[in-house]
C-alpha cells in the first residue's frame, strides 16, 4: 500500500517534467530568420533553410505603390515591423487606425538568380496582392482605395517563383476596411519550392490527422452515450466539434476546403464564436465529473458571457465584434489556468481521473499560450500552430479518462452486486429458516398425538405413521437453499408424509386424491407442501362435513401446471390478491413467500382461483427447461 501512495506522486512530477520539455520545445524553436533592416534584406549568406521573413520593411500608408514608383525611392511614412498590427502606427503625427490601405515593401538582395523560390503567405488583415517587382505572384480578396471597392478573403497562398536577377522587390499591397485590426499581422515564410510544399503538406496533414481523430472520438463517444447514458459523452462531443471548428479554421484553413462557399463574414463568426464557446464546454464537462470541486458560478457567468457575445457578434458589423477578441483571449487563458489548478489539486489528492483531465489541459493550455503569443507577435516560434495538437491531446486524455471512470463504475457495480447476492443469500436463508419455523409444535404435537392414540389399537399403523413423521421431518430439514432444484419426486414424497399425518387426524373428514402426470420435472423445494397445507388448514378444516383436495401436475408441453385443489370454504378475491401482492404484510406468508420464489425463478407468479364456499384452486407454471417463463 505504501508503495501505492509513493507512486502517484513521482508520476505527477514526470508529466510536470514533460510538460515543462514540451514547453521548451514549443517556445525554443523557431523558424530561421534574418530580419531585415532598413527595408533591405541580404540573402548572400543564405544556405537555402526556409526562414521567416521579418524585420523592418518601407511602409507607405494610403498608397498603392508599384515597381515603377518605387524605383524612384520614395521616402517611407515608416520603418515597420513586420509582422505588426498597424493599428498603433503613427505618421504624420496620427496614429492610423485600422482601416485604410498601405503598401509595404522588402528589397531582397544577394538571391541567385534562375534559382526557383517560393513564398508561404498566411491571410493577414482582410486582401492583400504581393507583387515580385512588377508581377503578381499572390493575392487574397480584392484590395481598394476604399471600401467601395474592396473584396476582404481568408485564404492561405503559396506560390512559387524564379528571379531572373540577384535581386528583386517584395511589394505587398494590403487594404482594410472591415476588420478592427489592420495590416501584415502573420509572417510570410520564405524558401525553396521543395520545403515550402512539404511544409504545407505537413501542417495539411496534422489538420486532416487531427480533424479525422476528433471526428472517430466523437462517433465513439455517441455510440458509448448510448451504451451507458452518461450525459458526459454529449458535453466531450459537443468539446470535439468546437475543436474541429477550431482546426479547420486556423493552420492549412481547411475552411476553404470544405466549406468552399462560405463568405468572409461568416468564416470569421466562426472563428470567434467557438473561441467564447470553448472555456464554457471545458468547465461544463470538468464540473459535471466533479461537481463539488468547480464552482457552479464561474460556469453559469461564462455561459452569461458566452450567450451575450454570440449575439452580439451575429448582431454586429465584423469592424465592431472583431474588438472583442482580446477579451475572448484572455478569459479562454483563465479559464485554462482555472481548469488545470483545479485539476491538479485533484491529482495531488490521488484521483486517477483528474490525472487525465489535468494532463491533457495543460497540454493544450500550452499550445494554446504559445501560439497566441505567436499570434499577437509577442514570441517567435516555427511555422506549425500547436492548438490543434493541444486539442487532440486532451481530447485523447478525456476519452481515458471515462474509460478509467468506466472501470471504476463497474467494478463498483461487481462490488455492490456481490454484496447484493450475499445479502440475498442471507435472505433466503432467513426465509428458509423462517418456512421451516412454520412448522408448527401444536402440529407437531397433534401429530404424535395422534400417533400414540392409534398405537393403542393398531399397531402396524402407527409405525408406519411414525416412518411417516420421520420421513416428513427429514425431507425438511434436508432442505439447504430454497433456490436449487429437488426433482418432482422428492417434493411429492415430502407431500405424501405431511398427507398421512393430517389424514391419521381426520380420517373421517379429509380425503386426498392425487393426479400426477408422468413427467420428470424439476421444482424449487417447499413448492407445494404449502399449497396442500393452506389447502387443509384453512380450507377444508372450515367446512362442514366432508371435504376433498386434489393435489395434480399436468403435462402441458413445454412447461407443467402444479397445483392444488379443494373443495373448501374459498377465499375472498380480495383476501387472495393480498396474499399475493408485494407489499403483503400479515398472515399467509407462506403463499407469499412461494409467489416472490417462482417471480424471481420464474417471471411468474402463483395463481389463486376462488370464490366463497366454491373452493380455492392454487396452481403455478413451471417450465420444463430454462429459467424463462412459459406461462400459456
Amino acid at each position: 500500500m505504501r508503495k501505492k501512495k509513493k507512486v502517484f506522486p513521482i508520476l505527477i512530477v514526470l508529466t510536470l517534467a514533460c510538460l515543462s520539455v514540451l514547453l521548451w520545445l514549443i517556445i525554443d524553436s523557431p523558424i530561421p530568420s534574418q530580419p531585415a533592416r532598413e527595408g533591405v534584406l541580404d540573402l548572400s549568406d543564405w544556405n537555402g533553410e526556409t526562414m521567416m521573413l521579418s524585420g523592418q520593411w518601407d511602409f507607405y500608408w494610403n498608397k498603392f505603390l508599384d515597381k515603377n514608383e518605387l524605383r524612384q525611392n520614395p521616402e517611407p511614412d515608416l520603418k515597420a515591423e513586420f509582422p505588426s498590427v498597424w493599428n498603433k502606427f503613427v505618421v504624420n503625427g496620427r496614429e492610423v487606425g485600422g482601416m485604410g490601405f498601405a503598401t509595404y515593401r522588402l528589397h531582397m538582395t544577394g538571391v541567385k538568380a534562375g534559382a526557383p523560390l517560393a513564398l508561404r503567405v498566411i491571410p493577414f488583415s482582410t486582401a492583400y496582392e504581393l507583387y515580385i517587382d512588377d508581377t503578381l505572384t499572390a493575392s487574397s480578396g480584392k484590395v481598394s482605395t476604399s471600401a467601395d471597392g474592396f473584396v476582404p478573403q481568408y485564404t492561405i497562398q503559396t506560390v512559387s517563383f524564379t528571379p531572373d536577377r540577384d535581386e528583386f522587390d517584395i511589394i505587398l499591397h494590403v487594404s482594410n476596411f472591415i476588420y478592427a485590426r489592420g495590416g501584415a499581422w502573420y509572417a510570410i515564410y520564405f524558401g525553396n519550392p521543395e520545403n515550402i510544399t512539404r511544409i504545407s503538406q505537413d501542417i495539411s496533414s496534422r489538420d486532416y490527422f487531427v480533424m479525422i481523430c476528433l471526428l472517430l472520438l466523437s462517433a465513439a463517444s455517441m455510440f458509448l452515450f448510448f451504451l451507458r447514458r452518461d450525459k458526459g459523452y454529449l458535453l466531450f462531443i459537443s468539446l470535439c466539434l468546437v475543436f474541429l471548428l477550431r482546426t479547420i479554421i486556423d493552420g492549412s484553413y481547411l475552411v476553404n476546403l470544405i466549406l468552399p462557399s462560405v463568405g468572409f463574414r461568416t468564416v470569421i463568426c466562426i472563428d470567434y464564436i467557438s473561441l467564447y464557446w470553448l472555456p464554457v464546454f471545458c468547465v461544463a464537462l470538468f464540473r459535471y465529473i466533479y461537481p463539488e470541486n468547480l464552482s457552479l458560478m464561474y460556469l453559469k457567468l461564462l455561459i452569461v458571457y458566452a450567450v451575450v457575445i454570440t449575439i452580439l457578434t451575429l448582431a454586429l458589423p465584423v469592424r465592431i465584434f472583431t474588438e472583442f477578441i482580446y477579451l475572448a483571449e484572455l478569459i479562454a487563458a483563465v479559464t485554462c489556468i482555472y481548469g488545470v489548478m483545479k485539476m491538479l489539486l485533484l491529482t495531488l489528492k490521488r484521483n486517477r481521473e483528474a490525472y487525465f483531465i489535468f494532463t491533457g489541459g495543460s497540454a493544450l493550455t500550452l499550445c494554446v499560450f504559445r501560439d497566441l503569443l505567436c499570434e499577437n507577435n509577442l514570441i517567435v516560434a516555427g511555422y506549425v500552430e500547436m492548438s490543434p495538437m493541444g486539442f487532440l491531446a486532451l481530447a485523447i486524455f478525456l476519452q481515458c479518462m471515462f474509460w478509467v471512470r468506466y472501470d471504476r463504475r463497474t467494478k463498483e457495480n461487481e462490488r455492490m452486486l456481490l454484496e447484493l447476492n450475499k445479502a440475498d443469500e442471507r435472505e433466503r436463508k432467513l426465509e428458509l429458516q423462517f418456512l421451516k419455523s412454520q412448522i408448527r409444535p401444536h402440529f407437531i404435537n397433534n401429530a404424535l398425538n395422534a400417533i400414540i392414540s392409534i398405537s393403542r389399537t393398531d399397531a402396524d399403523k402407527s409405525r408406519k405413521l411414525l416412518i411417516e413423521f420421520s420421513k416428513y421431518l427429514q425431507n425438511l430439514y434436508s432442505v439447504q437453499n430454497l433456490e436449487d432444484k429437488v426433482p418432482i419426486e422428492n417434493e411429492l414424497s415430502f407431500v405424501r408424509s405431511y398427507v398421512a399425518l393430517e389424514q391419521a387426524r381426520f380420517s373421517d373428514f379429509l380425503h386426498i386424491e392425487y393426479d400426477i402426470d408422468n413427467i420428470f420435472l424439476m421444482v424449487p423445494p417447499l413448492t407445494l407442501q404449502p399449497l396442500v397445507e393452506n389447502a387443509i388448514v384453512h380450507g377444508i378444516k372450515g367446512k362442514d362435513g366432508a371435504g376433498h383436495v386434489l393435489i395434480y401436475i399436468k403435462d402441458c408441453g413445454d412447461f407443467a401446471k402444479v397445483g392444488v385443489s379443494d373443495d373448501g370454504v374459498g377465499i375472498e378475491p380480495e383476501h387472495a390478491a393480498a396474499l399475493l401482492s408485494d407489499e403483503h404484510n400479515g398472515t399467509g406468508v407462506g403463499i407469499y413467500n412461494i409467489n416472490r420464489r417462482m417471480k424471481r425463478l420464474y417471471n411468474t407468479g402463483l395463481h389463486i382461483e376462488s370464490r366463497p364456499g366454491g373452493g380455492t384452486d392454487a396452481y403455478i407454471f413451471i417450465p420444463k427447461e430454462g429459467e424463462s417463463c412459459c406461462e400459456p
